[in-house]
């Protein structure tokens, strides 16, 4: 009798471990099915991220060499405190060499003002991105990537 409940009990400990290490791994599955492949879809996900307040998912679209300079957590600080409400962006056109974009968006965003109402504006952003194995990063401004207007990127 007392084997018979040790049986049942590792059989159920077995497949509760079986269980829960498929359900650890397919939502990683799931999530790379999901992960934007082209520069221009990378681009614009990883804006998403930054209109929605999310600097610290956008973190993964900087290129690996600006990620070993700034922390994640000093990176999503910084983006995600400025004072701009950026509220839309928009993919004007991009033009690139080998592994190599520049990628024109177009973006839409709102800046509160002292005694006054918020203003509203459209901003063109130029940003360079690059490939690395195989996959689309964005090189931030101080390695290479500039803003034309007002500069509020």
């Amino acid at each position: 009798m007392i084997r018979l409940a040790r049986l049942g009990a590792l059989t159920a400990g077995l497949l509760l471990s079986a269980l829960l290490s498929s359900c650890a791994t397919s939502p990683s599955s799931s999530s790379s099915q999901k992960m934007p492949k082209t520069v221009e879809e990378r681009a614009l996900k990883r804006w998403d991220l930054l209109i929605a307040r999310k600097a610290e998912d956008a973190y993964a679209y900087l290129s690996p060499g600006f990620r070993q300079t700034k922390p994640k957590d000093e990176y999503a600080r910084e983006m995600n405190g400025r004072p701009v409400n950026w509220k839309a962006v928009h993919l004007m056109d991009k033009q690139c060499d080998g592994d190599s974009c520049t990628v024109h968006l177009e973006m839409e965003f709102t800046v509160p003002m002292r005694g006054a109402p918020k203003a509203s504006g459209v901003n063109v952003t130029e940003e360079k991105w690059i490939r690395v194995s195989g996959q689309w990063f964005f090189l931030p401004e101080q390695l290479g990537a500039s803003v034309t207007g007002k500069g509020l990127h």
